[in-house]
């Protein structure tokens, strides 16, 4: 069955085809801008990245087989490089390759 992920400044929206429609299937972080999805071939987990604004950037996992998303670490810069330098948004990742092992 076709589906599609669209993350939109108003959540996570995934459509499934049915027949000639498609439906929403699931619609997560409802009113949270998420900046990205990436599933990870290696294992079906799904990332997503949200900008929160105020509260900064989060990162959930869900997992192959859950239904809730976990709420992981987010990508940071080291701590020598100074406190005026931070991530603001995840615009992008990319899954390890496939001799890599998924450490989260």
């Amino acid at each position: 069955m076709e589906s599609i992920h669209v993350a939109t400044r108003k959540g996570l929206l995934h459509w499934q085809r049915q027949g000639k429609a498609w439906r929403l299937q699931r619609h997560d972080f409802p009113g949270d801008p998420v900046t990205l999805l990436l599933r990870d071939p290696r294992d079906g987990t799904q990332y997503a990245a949200l900008d929160l604004g105020h509260f900064g950037p989060k990162m959930h996992a869900l997992r192959p087989g859950e239904e809730k998303w976990e709420e992981i670490v987010c990508p940071a810069m080291p701590a020598d490089v100074g406190e005026d330098i931070a991530v603001k948004v995840v615009w992008a990742l990319a899954a390890g390759g496939a001799d890599e092992r998924n450490t989260l």
